[in-house]
């Protein structure tokens, strides 16, 4: 998720990086010589956000249910600017907890 800025040049940026993480899983589980394509890459699931507020993280983890969330944004100790303004630290776990809690109340039993 990137968060509060606003330039078209951000979503650009967060889509290299995207990339390049995916990339780098690639490599990192197949190997340095491995050839990559873009069907082995995609094997694993990167999705990108910009200019996401709490609302926006909190409806994409519910319908991506990611299993890595990472942050793009600027803040301080404590608290992210997002979108939709600062957001602490303690906010976000009960997003994602949230969900965590919604998921393991539907899953099948073991």
């Amino acid at each position: 998720f990137v968060g509060a800025n606003k330039s078209d040049a951000a979503q650009l940026q967060l889509n290299t990086e995207r990339d390049g993480m995916a990339m780098a899983y690639f490599f990192g589980a197949f190997g340095p010589g491995a050839r990559a394509s873009r069907d082995a890459v995609r094997m694993v699931e990167f999705e990108s956000e910009c200019f996401s507020g709490t609302e926006k993280v909190a409806t994409r983890i519910a319908t991506f249910t990611p299993t890595v969330v990472q942050f793009a944004c600027h803040g301080e100790a404590g608290r992210l600017y997002l979108a939709s303004g600062p957001v602490d630290d303690e906010e976000l776990v009960c997003i994602i907890l949230t969900h965590n809690e919604e998921l393991s109340q539907h899953a099948p039993e073991k």
